[in-house]
């Protein structure tokens, strides 16, 4: 096996055990935030961590454009050009964070408004201030947050989640079991980022060797070509807040405040799914790039398909399991706090189980194509991803705001599905399409199709037998999860995958056991 080969295998086995823990650790600790902030304190802190994500515009797209041209260089072995871009980057980022900062101090003074008492308010505003304030102070070290991606050291980069994360944890529940509240939580969040933001740049010197970070070894050309590929990058990341962190504003707008709160539980458990799918298949821009760099074109279309097909695979299995096992898991994961059951679990556009059924749905479409995601920005294709992205953002947004009024919260999330599946389904597919010189019509029909129908029928299967065994019971939920993956595993190694790829697998897992 290459070299890049075992890179990733190292990296796919540690982001699988990590994006388990991780997403089990967010899971649990949930039902604690929402019972000991309140339903008026929890939804602001969702605004909270909504309005600090729009800091990360300032970003405009060029940590994606860091990692693209390091690992383009490092792919053609020329280190110092990769240090200049890194360098180039470090001055943009720290102006960045000046930015950030000014923008933190208006935004606590002026969004206080959004929480009517008084006392709250001022709670809000520190707990604003302080989350802003270190995203700041960190915002310049993002010049070397594509150093560990571009050497594929996503082991490491898992290590520094799972302890980040379970310090997080046990952090957020000692305070909160101490009845502080909404400050004393933003400053757990910043002291571990802070600590975090450190570890992770003492690794990638470890990694990538020193930088000179000197103004005079950067030049003009390559500030101007970081910027050319980040602009694309940047109106990306413009159209998926627009898409994803503007909801909040238009729930509270249209619905009030209180209704955010079925809201963000669904749409949590579908973002730390999210989080498991994308860790585990995101990795291959920097591949992408190097392949690019060598011109090998067969290299970057045997690699797009083997990941898409591990992408159909899972993205079926994970969220079908979601939508089998949510009703039962709501109502055990969240018996600690009856007045939420009782609100929020009954028939209606509010119910929070039928929430999950729909962000389930969109985000299936959207799982499977993460490998594209991962092609169109590896070959230098974000501006047609910026372009679909765009698309996908403004109908989701406009049909959301559509029919919310008459659906309610059900409305925003179908408005969601509609255009995951016209955008992911279709344009980006179209997009993919162009780059591996193949129809569309033969992309869906001899790898969509055949890869989704193989886990669809093992998934058919178990929805039919888990009415028989599933109940609001962790020990019963557990156990199903482990029998359904353990005869899942097998039954789609030996059905899923050719006798060569399979091949691949033992000779990696004789590779994980040495």
């Amino acid at each position: 096996m290459s070299k890049i080969g075992e890179k990733l295998l190292r990296g796919a086995t540690a982001k699988v055990v990590t994006q388990a823990i991780t997403v089990v650790v967010a899971i649990a600790v949930l039902p604690l935030v929402i019972h000991k902030l309140g339903e008026r304190m929890f939804p602001a802190w969702v605004l909270i961590r909504t309005i600090t994500g729009y800091y990360g515009l300032l970003d405009l797209g060029l940590s994606l454009a860091v990692a693209r041209f390091v690992s383009r260089y490092l792919g053609r072995d020329d280190k110092d050009e990769a240090n200049r871009y890194i360098s180039a980057s470090f001055y943009i980022f720290c102006a960045g964070g000046i930015i950030v900062f000014i923008v933190t101090v208006l935004a606590a003074f002026l969004c206080r408004n959004m929480v009517a008492d008084p006392q709250e308010a001022k709670m809000f505003s520190y707990a604003l201030l302080i989350a802003g304030t270190t995203l700041a102070i960190t915002f310049p070290t993002r010049c070397f947050g594509g150093i560990l991606r571009a050497h594929l050291r996503f082991d490491m980069i898992s290590a520094m989640d799972v302890v980040f994360a379970l310090l997080q944890a046990g952090l957020t529940v000692t305070v909160l079991l101490a009845g502080k509240k909404l400050v004393a939580l933003a400053l757990v969040v910043a002291g571990v980022k802070l600590t975090r933001t450190v570890v992770s740049v003492l690794l990638a010197f470890h990694v990538h060797g020193t930088v000179n970070l000197s103004w005079s070894v950067i030049g003009k050309g390559r500030i101007g070509k970081l910027f050319k590929y980040a602009s694309f990058s940047f109106i990306a990341q413009v159209t998926n807040m627009l898409q994803y962190k503007v909801t909040p504003f238009i729930i509270t707008g249209f619905m009030g405040l209180i209704f955010v709160t079925p809201f963000e539980i669904a749409l949590r458990l579908r973002r730390e799914i999210m989080k498991f799918c994308t860790s585990i298949l995101s990795m291959m821009m920097p591949v992408f790039s190097q392949h690019e760099g060598k011109g090998d074109h067969a290299g970057i279309k045997w690699a797009y398909f083997f990941i898409y097909k591990i992408s159909c695979y899972a993205g079926t299995f994970i969220m079908a399991m979601l939508v089998i096992f949510a009703d039962d898991f709501i109502h055990r994961w969240l018996r600690s706090d009856p007045d939420f059951i009782e609100r929020w679990t009954v028939p209606g556009s509010s119910n929070v189980v039928m929430l999950i059924y729909l962000a389930a749905s969109s985000a299936f479409f959207v799982a499977i194509q993460i490998p594209t995601d991962n092609l169109l920005f590896g070959t230098s294709r974000n501006k047609f991803f910026a372009a679909i992205n765009a698309v996908q953002a403004i109908g989701t947004v406009s049909l959301s705001i559509i029919l919310i009024e008459p659906m309610g919260l059900m409305g925003v999330l179908i408005a969601e599905v509609i255009f995951s599946v016209l955008v992911k389904t279709f344009l980006q597919a179209w997009g993919a399409c162009r780059i591996l010189e193949i129809s569309l019509l033969d992309y869906h029909l001899k790898h969509t199709l055949p890869n989704l129908l193989k886990p669809a029928v093992f998934m058919a299967l178990v929805a039919v037998a888990a009415p028989r065994v599933l109940e609001p019971n962790y020990v019963r939920l557990f156990l199903s999860g482990i029998v359904a993956t353990g005869l899942f595993l097998p039954y789609i190694f030996f059905v899923g995958f050719t006798k060569a790829e399979r091949g691949k697998f033992l000779q990696a897992a004789k590779l994980i056991r040495e």
